[in-house]
């Protein structure tokens, strides 16, 4: 795993959850993940390095947002994605997955950046807002010169909350959340 030292500074010190995947590799492997992530979901890092992170659906393979993700990857693009996923104690949670490709200076993907956030009630929006300003942080700290890793924030993040909420996947998601 050769990660630049800008990725695991990052990582190390970000707040929000993060997970690095390399879709270079057999079935995309999470080659990182930090302290946030661990905490979001109860697992370790020992225990999710190597995997997948669709085991995080735990057994809820036929939510609509797989093929959003997987659309989203195979056309290169970033995206937003509510997900239900299951903790390592089995407890559900819905889950705005946001996905970034990381490229190298030749423009090919070396890494696929996750950011997950909990999504609990419809004023989650506040949380979302820091959540996104610091993802947009990070995502620009990741931005090493060295090794030319191409990451722009404007292109990465959403600017606003209404953006990121404008899906309708999102909004019928959302709705079950409305009291």
């Amino acid at each position: 795993m050769d990660l630049s030292s800008n990725i695991l500074r990052v990582f190390s010190r970000s707040t929000v959850p993060l997970s690095l995947a390399n879709p270079n590799l057999p079935d995309s492997p999470l080659v990182l993940v930090n302290q946030p992530f661990c905490m979001l979901t109860g697992y370790e890092k020992s225990e999710v390095i190597g995997r997948n992170c669709r085991f995080l659906q735990g057994s809820r393979r036929d939510q609509h947002a797989r093929g959003e993700i997987r659309d989203a990857i195979d056309a290169g693009v970033d995206t937003q994605v509510l997900f239900t996923n299951v903790t390592r104690t089995d407890e559900e949670f819905e889950n705005l997955v946001f996905l970034y490709h990381i490229r190298g200076a030749d423009g090919n993907v070396l890494y696929h950046l996750g950011s997950q956030f909990k999504m609990t009630t419809r004023a989650s929006a506040s949380p979302l807002d820091t959540h996104l300003l610091s993802l947009t942080d990070n995502l620009h700290d990741m931005t090493d010169n060295t090794h030319r890793v191409r990451v722009t924030a404007r292109r990465q993040v959403s600017n606003s909350l209404a953006t990121v909420l404008r899906s309708s996947v999102i909004q019928e998601r959302l709705a079950d959340f409305r009291g």
